[in-house]
Formats: C-alpha cells, sequence, structure tokens
C-alpha cells in the first residue's frame, strides 16, 4: 500500500512542479519549494515519522538547502 500512495504522491509532486510559477494576487510565486516541501512531509508521514516540530524543521531546511544551492548559487532552473 505504500508503494501505491508513494508513487501517488510522486506523480502529484511532478504534475504541480511543471506548473514553473504561478501568478497569485499580482505576485509571482514560485511551485517548487512548496512542492518539494509537500512532497517530503507527506512521504514522511506515510513512512511513519509522526513527530511534528521535527518534520516541519527538516522539510523547511532541506527545501531551502536545495533551493539555495541548485535554484540560486548554480542557477539551475528549478
Amino acid at each position: 500500500m505504500r508503494v501505491i500512495v508513494t508513487l501517488a504522491i510522486a506523480i502529484a509532486f511532478v504534475a504541480v512542479w511543471s506548473l514553473g510559477s504561478v501568478i497569485l494576487f499580482g505576485y509571482r510565486i514560485e511551485v517548487f519549494p512548496i512542492a518539494a516541501a509537500l512532497l517530503m512531509a507527506s512521504l514522511m508521514l506515510v513512512y511513519g515519522h509522526r513527530r511534528w516540530l521535527s518534520l516541519i524543521i527538516y522539510t523547511v531546511s532541506v527545501t531551502a538547502f536545495i533551493y539555495v544551492v541548485f535554484g540560486m548559487l548554480l542557477r539551475i532552473p528549478l
């Protein structure tokens, strides 16, 4: 069952990530950081992580690290 849920989450992540950016209330919002954070949080919940504080801290820190290193420093389009 976890494999099917993981596959569904991964497909949803790719579908949302393909949007690139969204204009909301006149502001351009990058979709990748939001999608990556939701991907990590949902996968951690599926595989048994239950402590909310560590889930939030880990998700935000890893997403920020990936965005800063690849999006800003290496200038790889996410």
